[in-house]
């Protein structure tokens, strides 16, 4: 081998190895997903299809670009779907503080992790504006896949967002 190619070879190696490296640092996937849902006042819920019992975490930013908000906690979570009214929380799910006043027209997300962000699982973004449709049992979500990189003020119209019932955003394997 010529030592032009032996350069080419072993720059071809480091860039490999580089890209191994990169693909390993971030968290795994999870298959767990949130959506939204509102309840019989109009108040906005977490509907968290936690169907591994992986995620342990909700965070939610106020801005995309910001630091978190807030954090959803629970320790111990069950496989199972979740509504977590997003003001309040629950007594599985509470916020670390209060959740601040929230904008109309302000671009809220909700990201799933696991403990230590070792799993992360597909997130939601959303306004208060884009919930105003929702009834009951209705759950607005992500459906496009978690490695393609979100699209910021997305309307339920567009063909990243879907409006299903309950029952259709709950697989069958799911509890």
């Amino acid at each position: 081998m010529g030592w032009g190619k032996q350069k080419r070879a072993v720059l071809l190696a480091g860039l490999l190895l580089c890209a191994a490296s990169l693909t390993a640092c971030g968290p795994r996937v999870s298959s767990a997903v949130v959506g939204m849902t509102v309840d019989e006042a109009g108040n906005p819920v977490i509907v968290l299809q936690n169907c591994k019992g992986d995620i342990t975490q909700l965070e939610l930013f106020t801005d995309p670009v910001s630091p978190s908000t807030l954090v959803y906690e629970n320790r111990h979570p069950f496989t199972a779907i979740d509504e977590i009214p997003l003001l309040t929380g629950t007594a599985d799910w509470p916020p670390s503080k209060p959740v601040p006043k929230l904008r109309p027209t302000g671009i809220i997300v909700i990201k799933p992790w696991a403990s230590g962000h070792s799993w992360s699982g597909r997130r939601t973004e959303f306004t208060l504006a884009d919930l105003k449709t929702l009834k009951p049992g209705q759950v607005r979500h992500d459906w496009r896949a978690a490695n393609e990189p979100p699209s910021y003020g997305a309307s339920p119209g567009t063909s990243q967002y879907r409006i299903t019932t309950l029952d259709d955003f709950t697989p069958d394997y799911c509890p």
